[in-house]
């Protein structure tokens, strides 16, 4: 499973690593990868909904302001930081009899994947989440009846 998701790290980064040790890593990096993202998908998903729902029109010009409930997007940072930090810790652990390099450059590159994945799986199903009077329907008003 994670040569699959974490593609980028089929090749260990020291030749003194074991290769059975460093699949392990990368496996359980994977696993994490996938947990966390499903986690925060589904904690954006259901803030975002319930800020859409609570969100009322009083007043025309409410159409045209800020649509505060998209500011959930903000949480796909939080992965990138809970992902960096567990890749960092974890690769010291594991392996710092076999090798003194630092990996804080492949940590970086997981937690920034965590991030984006979160932030586009989100985002590709926040639309179907809006409630209909915040959706856009310009179409409608290019029909003439």
């Amino acid at each position: 499973m994670g040569r699959l998701i974490l593609f980028w790290m089929n090749r260990q980064p020291d030749d003194n690593i074991p290769t059975t040790a460093w699949i392990d890593y990368q496996n359980a990096m994977a696993f994490v990868l996938l947990v966390v993202l499903v986690l925060f998908t589904g904690l954006i998903l259901v803030a975002y909904r319930q800020s859409a729902q609570a969100k009322l029109i009083r007043y025309p010009s409410d159409l045209f302001g800020r649509y505060t409930p998209l500011y959930w997007l903000a949480v796909s940072v939080v992965p990138i930081a809970i992902l960096f930090g567990l890749a960092w810790y974890d690769y010291g652990k594991r392996f710092q009899e076999f090798t003194q390099t630092s990996y804080t450059g492949g940590a970086a590159v997981i937690g920034v994947w965590a991030g984006f994945l979160t932030l586009v799986l989100a985002s590709a199903i926040l639309p179907v989440l809006t409630p209909p009077k915040f959706r856009y329907r310009t179409w409608r008003a290019l029909i003439r009846w």
